[in-house]
């Protein structure tokens, strides 16, 4: 299985972003990004449903748990 961190960092890289630029995006501090791309952290269910958003992984009308499933932890 993929880790999220791996995930993250590519869509990151597909839109063209830097982790500076993310975090600022985000309103999350840049080592917050670092830890969540290098696997230290995870994020929180609430973090990682604003993550989908962000990326555009998320459909109208999916309850938040089922973001879960869009970003591999089924």
């Amino acid at each position: 299985m993929r880790e999220i961190g791996d995930t993250l960092a590519n869509l990151r890289k597909e839109k063209g972003l830097g982790q500076k630029e993310m975090a600022a995006l985000l309103n999350l501090s840049v080592g917050t990004i670092s830890n969540y791309e290098n696997n230290v952290h995870a994020p929180d269910l609430n973090t990682l449903c604003r993550l989908a958003e962000f990326f555009h992984a998320a459909r109208p009308g999916i309850p938040n748990c089922s973001y879960m499933a869009i970003w591999g932890f089924t």
